[in-house]
């Protein structure tokens, strides 16, 4: 794509890393619900297992009988 400006391969290199390589970059685009810090790590799995503790499979009932 840019054979004949092998300068600009270099630039372009790392116009693509700052858009793919940083998690901001990637909830702009919607990718990320959200970004949490190192330290909040903990409360938000709390959170988390709290909500699936309580959580009870739904049985579905038969949609079909023997008729």
């Amino acid at each position: 794509m840019y054979a004949d400006r092998p300068e600009l391969i270099d630039e372009k290199a790392a116009e693509y890393a700052v858009l793919q390589d940083s998690a901001v970059s990637a909830a702009k685009r919607g990718y990320v619900d959200s970004i949490i810090e190192p330290a909040d790590t903990r409360k938000y799995l709390i959170g988390a297992f709290e909500m699936l503790y309580s959580k009870k499979p739904v049985c579905a009932d038969r949609k079909h009988g023997t008729v």
